[in-house]
């Protein structure tokens, strides 16, 4: 398959997930049963997001790429650059995020090329771009390439200690100073990066002393962000199996920090749109549960695979697992679902996860013509045939 085909892959595959999140904010898509460990099956579609992919597509289109990977990197790299608008600078972060979660990394010159390649030009919006939405999509998508594009520690490392930054900086690292949306999006990319790819040590401890501040945020979405992720620093720490977490020396305990993780859970009208502030108090109420008494988290949710009609359950019991879940489907939307079907590396990031059957596909109804062996001639064809007999 060669790249110009990779690439139309890429940008097809949960086409859905583009541009996702900013239409999400408007829908009340998780309640109360979503806490208890069950998210119901959205139906509705999103035609925006495939409206945002024709705009993209047909911008690609006029830049030109041609079949090298590389070249197509260079043209969405470009667009980044020197985009007219937010829209036009998300949509060319998000073409190359999924570039690299579809995509193999042999594709590219080196396991590491498609990071090392968008890394400076990324690095540039920082300071050149205003916009606090593009700062968040280029956090994420710099997390994301670099776990589905690279093995390298060293730039694990550095990206692990550039993300802190901007945690402990409240965003004025990359001069989004007090931005929520910003220091949310690094707090959740940290954990994304430590846990699939690179061994914490150190930067756990520097991790946790910052997500230990952000719960003094005025904001209760940072707080309840930065609960999660304490939480899940801890579930690393108790795990006896694990190699790692016996060098995981953390500066606090569950016990010192356990009235600051429910206070988190409570929330605020602040934080309440659509009835998500009390579902995501719940959830926490309940992870902080799972770690104290050591009890599957019993997440689950239900989905609809379009081509078949089946439908299929999703289940977690584990919090790392259904943190990069949580972390995937933000930055895929209900394309997620879609690369959980369609595209290995997903599946296999997420190996603790099981999908189950709750309702058969359903077995495709031959047309007529398929099961006569062939397409069956139009009625005007059949009266014309007729008539040719009728005259000899």
């Amino acid at each position: 398959m060669s790249e110009k085909a990779k690439l139309k892959k890429a940008l097809s595959l949960g086409v859905k997930a583009h541009s996702r999140q900013e239409y999400e904010d408007d829908e009340d898509d998780e309640d109360d049963e979503d806490c208890e460990g069950h998210e119901k099956d959205e139906k509705d579609e999103d035609t925006n997001s495939d409206n945002d992919m024709d705009i993209l597509q047909a911008q690609l289109q006029h830049l030109g790429i041609g079949d090298d990977g590389m070249e197509a990197i260079q043209k969405l790299l470009q667009l980044l650059k020197t985009g007219n608008s937010t829209a036009e600078r998300v949509l060319a972060l998000d073409a190359l995020t999924k570039m690299a979660i579809t995509c193999d990394s042999k594709d590219f010159s080196d396991d590491s090329a498609l990071y090392r390649r968008i890394h400076g030009p990324v690095q540039t919006v920082w300071e050149r771009v205003d916009d606090e939405k593009v700062k968040v999509h280029a956090i994420r998508a710099l997390a994301t390439i670099f776990v589905f594009s690279s093995q390298s520690r060293e730039l694990g490392e550095e990206l692990l200690e550039f993300l802190v930054e901007i945690i402990e900086s409240d965003g004025n690292t990359v001069d989004a100073l007090n931005s929520r949306e910003v220091v949310v999006a690094a707090m959740q990319a940290w954990t994304f990066v430590a846990d699939v790819w690179v061994d914490m040590g150190g930067d756990a401890r520097r991790a946790m002393k910052a997500f230990h501040d952000q719960l003094d945020s005025r904001y209760p979405d940072v707080t309840y962000t930065a609960a999660l992720q304490i939480a899940y620093l801890f579930d690393v720490q108790r795990n006896p199996d694990d190699a790692e977490a016996q060098q995981l020396y953390l500066p606090y305990t569950l016990e010192m920090l356990r009235p600051r993780l429910i206070v988190a859970s409570r929330g605020t009208k602040a934080f309440s749109k659509g009835g998500r502030r009390q579902a995501a108090g719940l959830w926490l109420r309940r992870v902080i549960g799972y770690l104290d008494d050591n009890l599957p988290l019993e997440y689950s949710t239900v989905w609809r695979k379009r081509d078949d009609e089946g439908q299929y359950i999703l289940k977690i019991d584990t919090l790392g697992p259904w943190m990069l879940k949580e972390y995937l489907h933000t930055s895929l939307g209900k394309g997620f679902e879609a690369h959980w079907f369609d595209n290995d590396k997903i599946a296999l990031l997420l190996g603790e996860a099981s999908l189950e059957v709750l309702k058969k596909p359903k077995r495709r109804k031959k047309s007529r013509a398929e099961r006569n062996g062939g397409a069956l001639p139009r009625p005007s064809e059949i009266r014309l045939l007729a008539d040719d007999e009728a005259s000899d």
